[in-house]
C-alpha cells in the first residue's frame, strides 16, 4: 500500500500548518516541513513546539525562500532527502505547500497512486507550449539571473539588456529537453531517488539551473522527463490550480465544496487563508473514507467558460444596464421642459415638497444636480447619460418611488425621447417663461457669469438666442407625445394653475402653491 512522504513547504501561521500536518498523518502518512528561514525563528519554534510529538513529521534544513529563485528548489530538495532519511518505508513524495487543501480522501489517494506505476508532475515543452503567459520567457534560460525581478525590477531588466550587449546569451545544457509545468508533484519513491543521485552527480545542469529565472517550474520537471520513461509519467500535477488571466492563483472558497471535490486532482490550491471552516471540511473529508462518485478533469474548461462569458454566471452580480436597460412598467416620469434653469429648479424642488414625487433637477445636462448617493454612479453628467433609463431605474429603485421628477432644457430632447419609448408612463411639460430670463440663464451658461460684451454684441446674441429658443421650443411641442402639457409665456395665473394640476395629476388647490415657483427671476 502507498505510503505518502508530503513534502510541505510553508512560510508562515503555525497553527495553520500544524493542523495540516496532523490531518495527513492521521491518516497513515508522514510530513517533512520545510519553513522558510526567512520566517520569524520564533514562528518556526513555535511550529516544532506543535508537532513535537509526533514521530511522522520531520523537519528539512531551512534556506531563505525568495520567489523565482533556486532557494525554492532547494527547499523542495531538501525536503526530499530528509523524507527519505527519515521515512525509509515511503513509496511516493508529494509535494505541497501551506495553501494546499486535499479534496480527496487518503483513502482514494492511496487506492489510485497503487492502482498505477506513474510520476505526477506537469512537464510541457518549454519553448512551444505556451504555458508561460506573462513576463519573458526565453530570457529565463538563456540569461544568468543574480537579482530578484520583485525586489529589484529596473536591475533585473537592465542586466538581461546587458548580457544581450556582451554576447553573454548561453546555450541549456546538452541532451536535455527544457520541460516546464506547476511545481506541484507526486513522484514515485525510485523516482525520488534517482533526482538526488543527479543533483549529486551532474553539478554542472544544477549550476546552470541555480541562475534559471523562476527555476521551479523547469528543473524537475526537466529532470524527471530525463531520467523517467515518458509512458511512466503523467503529464498533469496532482494539484488542481488555476491562474487568472492578470496571471494570479484562483482562490478558493466553501462554495467552490462540489466543484473541488470533483475534480481529476487529489489536492487544490488554494483555498483562502480566511474560510478557516472551509479547510478545516478538507482536511476532514481527507481522513475519511469517502470515494467520490463523480470524477472529471472539467474545472479549468469551467473557469474558462465563465471568464469568458464575462459577468455572466459570476458570483457577483452584473451591472444595472446588463440587469434592465428599461424604467419599467407602472412607473412615471414628468419631465419639466425650460431653458430657465432657475425656474426649472424650483419647481421641481417645490413639487418635491407639496407632494409625493421625488426630485432630480437637470441631472443629465449638470454635474451638481441634486441627487441622492448611488455610490459614485451618479457622479458626473457622463456617467449619468451613458445608460439614462437604467440610471433612472436605479433612482427609482433607490428612492422607493414610483413617481420621479427631472427637468431638461428644450435642447436636450433626445432625453426626453430616450425615456418617451421606454415602458414607463412620460409626461411632459413644456414652460415658456420670460424671454428675457431666458436669455439671461443662457448667456450665463454659455459665456459666464462674469462675461461682458458691447450692446451691439448684446443685441446680436440675443437675436441669435431667441432664434435658438423658439425653435427648440417648437421641436418640443411639435414631437407629438401623448402626455404634453404646455404654460404659454403669456397664460394667466388660472391657465397656469389648471395645466400644472393636470400634469401632476393633482388637484388645482393642491396645485396653487407651484405658482410661485413660475414667477423665479
Amino acid at each position: 500500500m502507498a505510503k505518502i512522504a508530503y513534502i510541505l513547504l510553508c512560510h508562515a501561521n503555525a497553527e495553520a500548518i500544524a493542523q495540516q500536518a496532523t490531518a495527513l498523518v492521521n491518516a497513515g502518512d508522514c510530513v517533512a516541513i520545510h519553513f522558510d528561514g526567512a520566517a520569524p525563528k520564533s514562528e518556526f519554534q513555535k511550529l516544532k513546539s506543535l508537532l513535537s510529538d509526533m514521530p511522522n513529521v520531520a523537519f528539512a534544513k531551512r534556506v531563505k525562500c525568495g520567489w523565482g529563485e533556486w532557494s525554492l528548489v532547494q527547499a523542495t530538495l531538501n525536503g526530499l532527502q530528509t523524507a527519505i532519511d527519515h521515512f525509509p518505508d515511503l513509496t511516493h513524495c508529494f509535494l505541497i505547500s501551506g495553501d494546499c487543501s486535499p479534496i480527496k480522501s487518503a483513502a482514494y489517494v492511496h487506492q489510485s497512486l497503487d492502482a498505477e506505476n506513474t510520476d505526477h508532475i506537469e512537464h510541457h515543452d518549454f519553448w512551444n507550449a505556451g504555458w508561460i503567459q506573462t513576463g519573458i520567457k526565453e530570457e529565463r534560460l538563456h540569461y544568468r539571473h543574480f537579482l530578484n525581478e520583485r525586489k529589484y525590477p529596473n536591475l533585473f531588466y537592465h542586466l538581461i539588456k546587458a548580457q544581450q550587449i556582451l554576447g553573454l546569451k548561453r546555450d541549456v545544457p546538452k541532451g536535455f529537453e527544457m520541460k516546464i509545468g506547476s511545481q506541484w508533484f507526486c513522484l514515485r519513491r525510485s523516482t525520488v531517488d534517482a533526482v538526488l543521485a543527479f543533483v549529486k552527480k551532474r553539478t554542472d545542469v544544477v549550476r546552470f539551473f541555480k541562475t534559471v529565472w523562476i527555476p521551479d517550474e523547469c528543473f524537475f520537471q526537466t529532470v524527471v522527463s530525463h531520467l523517467v520513461p515518458k509512458e511512466e509519467i503523467k503529464n498533469a500535477p496532482p494539484t488542481f490550480l488555476m491562474f487568472s488571466d492578470y496571471g494570479k492563483p484562483v482562490t478558493f472558497y466553501s462554495d467552490h465544496m462540489d466543484f473541488l471535490t470533483r475534480q481529476d486532482r487529489f489536492f487544490a490550491r488554494k483555498a483562502s487563508t480566511n474560510a478557516g471552516p472551509f479547510r478545516t471540511k478538507l482536511l476532514d473529508l481527507y481522513q475519511s473514507e469517502t470515494m467520490p462518485k463523480i470524477v472529471k478533469d472539467d474545472g479549468k474548461n469551467i473557469f474558462g467558460h465563465l471568464v469568458q462569458a464575462g459577468r455572466h454566471g459570476r458570483r457577483f452580480s452584473g451591472r444595472i444596464w446588463d440587469r434592465g436597460n428599461s424604467i419599467g412598467k407602472g412607473r412615471t416620469v414628468y419631465v419639466i421642459v425650460s431653458f430657465d434653469r432657475r425656474l426649472g429648479r424650483a419647481l421641481s424642488s417645490m413639487v418635491s415638497h407639496m407632494t409625493t414625487l421625488s426630485s432630480c433637477g437637470y441631472i443629465f445636462e449638470e454635474d451638481d444636480a441634486e441627487i441622492l448617493d448611488l455610490g459614485g454612479l451618479q457622479s458626473n453628467v457622463e456617467k449619468r447619460g451613458r445608460h439614462r433609463r437604467a440610471f433612472l431605474r436605479t433612482v427609482f429603485d433607490a428612492t422607493n418611488s414610483e413617481r420621479l421628477t427631472i427637468c431638461v432644457t428644450p435642447s436636450a430632447k433626445y432625453v426626453i425621447d430616450d425615456i418617451y419609448h421606454d415602458a414607463c408612463e412620460t409626461r411632459v411639460l413644456l414652460i415658456e417663461s420670460d424671454e428675457n430670463s431666458e436669455i439671461r440663464h443662457e448667456l450665463r451658461k454659455k459665456l459666464g457669469e462674469d462675461a461682458t460684451y458691447s450692446d451691439f454684441e448684446s443685441d446680436q446674441i440675443a437675436r441669435a438666442m431667441k432664434m435658438e429658443i423658439a425653435e427648440k421650443n417648437d421641436e418640443i411641442g411639435s414631437a407629438g407625445y401623448h402626455d404634453f402639457f404646455h404654460i404659454t409665456r403669456n397664460a394667466k395665473s388660472e391657465k397656469q394653475v389648471a395645466v400644472l394640476a393636470e400634469f401632476l395629476e393633482v388637484s388645482q388647490k393642491k396645485a396653487a402653491p407651484l405658482l410661485a415657483a413660475l414667477k423665479t427671476k
